[in-house]
């Protein structure tokens, strides 16, 4: 039986101190799409998210993109060889126990790359983009692999006879450049236990859902926006974290929202 040798985590540090990552989460919505289900399985996840301060690290074969994690070798590698398929099979169990904990780094206000996230990820505008730092005093214990998630065309050439743990770690970070809008960055945890990363939140922008035109539609869309963040509110139990909103659907820069 061949044996991959894991080394040790090589944490990678932040390349400055408080980076800030932001993730995207939709509402569930009642038919006529202007009224939130504060209680469906969405809101749920966004209630975690604001009540724990944690984020969920999932496995790489549960992600929306089928060829995430993916690698190709050389065609000089027979793959046909016993031993070539048993290293296969090592190197996808290593792979199949890492937790990952995707976010994105925060965008430029004008950055339209930001607007395929909320469409994508945030219900089309119906949602919220959750802007945090991660936790690095309660992270200390853990042992963790960072970095941010590079883009290429194809998949990454992988020499499948000198992987080790942080090798796989590495692989774990290469996506197709189709996926490049999503400015991803990874935190790779090997322990179940630890799948749930610490974040500490920042502020919570309410999407533009709302506003069928460009207007607030005499305050109507507004109405609906203060309901969702009284309720927000709520789950966050910290003053300190500001609510902020788009004053109509074409607005580019958010404000905060008074109570």
């Amino acid at each position: 039986m061949i044996q991959i040798k894991m080394n040790p985590f090589n944490t990678i540090q932040f390349s400055k101190d408080n980076d800030m990552f932001c993730k995207f989460r939709g509402f569930d919505l009642y038919t006529n799409r202007n009224e939130v289900k504060f209680r469906g399985k969405n809101f749920k996840r966004i209630k975690e998210i604001l009540e724990k301060k944690v984020l969920y690290a999932a496995e790489f074969y549960k992600f929306n993109d089928i060829l995430d994690c993916g690698f190709a070798v050389d065609d000089s590698i027979n793959l046909d060889n016993k031993l070539n398929k048993e290293i296969l099979g090592i190197i996808y169990s290593e792979k199949t126990k890492k937790y990952i904990c995707s976010v994105s780094r925060c965008y430029d206000e004008n950055d339209i790359r930001e607007h395929l996230m909320w469409t994508h990820y945030a219900n089309n505008h119906y949602g919220v983009r959750i802007d945090f730092e991660l936790n690095t005093n309660k992270m200390a214990k853990i042992e963790y692999f960072m970095d941010n998630v590079e883009y290429i065309d194809g998949f990454k050439l992988l020499d499948i006879h000198r992987c080790n743990r942080n090798y796989i770690n590495t692989i774990l970070m290469y996506k197709h450049k189709v996926w490049e809008y999503e400015n991803e960055y990874r935190i790779i945890v090997d322990k179940k236990e630890y799948r749930k990363i610490p974040i500490t939140i920042k502020r919570v922008v309410i999407g533009r859902g709302f506003y069928k035109n460009k207007t607030l539609e005499t305050n109507k869309g507004k109405k609906i926006i203060d309901s969702i963040a009284e309720q927000l509110k709520t789950f966050l139990k910290d003053e300190s974290v500001k609510i902020y909103y788009y004053e109509s659907r074409y607005s580019n820069i958010p404000i905060e929202l008074e109570f």
